[in-house]
């Protein structure tokens, strides 16, 4: 009995830990690349993995993202890579793997003639399966190509914003 007391009790802390740490780390200032001076628009800046909501020149919302496990500059479908440069931005759709979903215009008709592939990438929160991870899911770089914020409260604010604000393009640099 007294082995199965300390066990839980090391998960209880490691999980406390861990949790505790993904949120210091969500609330401290990342740093990035300021807004730009007009327009309204998501910036993400994929060095310091972060996402603003900038209006301009002015950022109103600030999140850690987690960006595609195979790194930047996506080309091909599949390749697990964030793209680099400037979409449209759609309003927020319903998501039954991530609540909701903000849809990028990658590729654009001018990438697409050049043979980029690829569909389906976005903003979203995380997979509804680690909800409990909190900001944690935004720790490592995961997603098929998409940006993930920390949690489904964030990806609900940058859907208001972006339907508030009809910001329609995100530019990822």
């Amino acid at each position: 009995m007294k082995r199965i007391g300390r066990a839980v009790l090391g998960s209880i802390a490691l999980y406390a830990g861990v949790v505790g740490g993904a949120w210091a780390w969500a609330h401290t200032d990342p740093g990035s690349r300021p807004c730009p001076p007009a327009g309204t628009l998501v910036q993400v800046d994929t060095g310091a993995r972060v996402l603003c909501l900038c209006r301009q020149g002015r950022v109103e919302g600030r999140f850690r993202t987690a960006l595609g496990r195979g790194g930047l500059s996506k080309r091909t479908e599949g390749d697990g890579k964030t793209p680099l440069g400037r979409y449209s931005l759609a309003p927020a759709v319903s998501s039954p793997r991530f609540h909701l979903f903000l849809p990028v215009g990658y590729p654009t008709p001018d990438q697409r003639a050049q043979g980029y592939s690829g569909e389906a990438i976005g903003i979203h929160g995380p997979h509804l399966a680690f909800l409990w991870l909190g900001y944690a899911t935004a720790w490592a770089n995961w997603t098929q190509g998409c940006v993930a914020v920390g949690t489904r409260g964030q990806v609900e604010q940058i859907a208001k914003w972006v339907r508030e604000t009809g910001a329609a393009e995100i530019v990822l640099i």
